[in-house]
């Protein structure tokens, strides 16, 4: 079962592309890296691909069985929250 697909989707940050025309497809049971140097455009992949930034360019579909969750590389926590409600 095919839980996500990318089709070439791109991210532009000015006049520099970041992600061009990226083609990707996940499908159950699969386990993915994406692994770069700083600045080469892992998180925001991630980003998109857990709809919390769109692309530029080209079309992500997850299917509704899919559950994404993004647990961004600096969270701000709540002072005096539970624990469990800060995940």
């Amino acid at each position: 079962m095919i839980l996500l697909t990318a089709e070439k989707i791109s991210k532009n940050y000015g006049i520099r592309p970041l992600i061009d025309h990226l083609s990707l497809t996940v499908s159950e049971g699969d386990k993915i890296g994406i692994i770069g140097v700083n600045g080469t455009g892992k998180t925001t992949l991630l980003k998109m691909l857990a709809g919390i930034e769109p692309p530029d360019g080209g079309e992500i579909s997850r299917s509704s069985a899919l559950r994404v969750g993004y647990l961004p590389q600096n969270p701000v926590f709540e002072e005096n929250a539970p624990v469990l409600r800060q995940a």
